[in-house]
């Protein structure tokens, strides 16, 4: 019995639901919203992103007021060094993402290559 206790203790299940729940919530719509009828300007879509980032502010909020052992402790959450190294991380990924997008199309449209030499210089 106590290390079931420890183990609730130590994995802090409310934050980490909050976390999940928030991520999948904020994220499932943009996965589905071809099958949403309206698509973008449907109200499952809006109340799928309203609920998802209010479980994302909440699973904050909890982490730093409420939680006995923080996911992510509050001082290194709001260290300059790390917000840095975060937002050069998206940079970089939407860099490399917006890159490989349109990388075979640039090989098949400017280099005149065939759609399967296209993808063999992609992979």
């Amino acid at each position: 019995m106590l290390v079931r206790a420890l183990v609730l203790t130590i994995i802090e299940v409310v934050g980490t639901f909050l976390l999940t729940a928030g991520l999948v919530v904020f994220l499932l719509p943009f996965n589905i919203h071809d099958y949403l009828g309206d698509s973008w300007g449907s109200a499952g879509f809006i109340a799928m992103l309203v609920i998802g980032v209010a479980l994302l502010v909440a699973f904050v909020l909890w982490e730093r007021f409420f939680a006995r052992v923080p996911f992510l402790p509050w001082s290194i959450a709001c260290s300059r060094t790390v917000l840095a190294a975060c937002l050069l991380d998206v940079c970089y990924d939407v860099s490399y993402y917006s890159w490989a997008s349109y990388y075979t199309s640039f090989l098949q449209v400017n280099c005149g290559v065939s759609i399967a030499v296209a993808g063999y210089v992609n992979n």
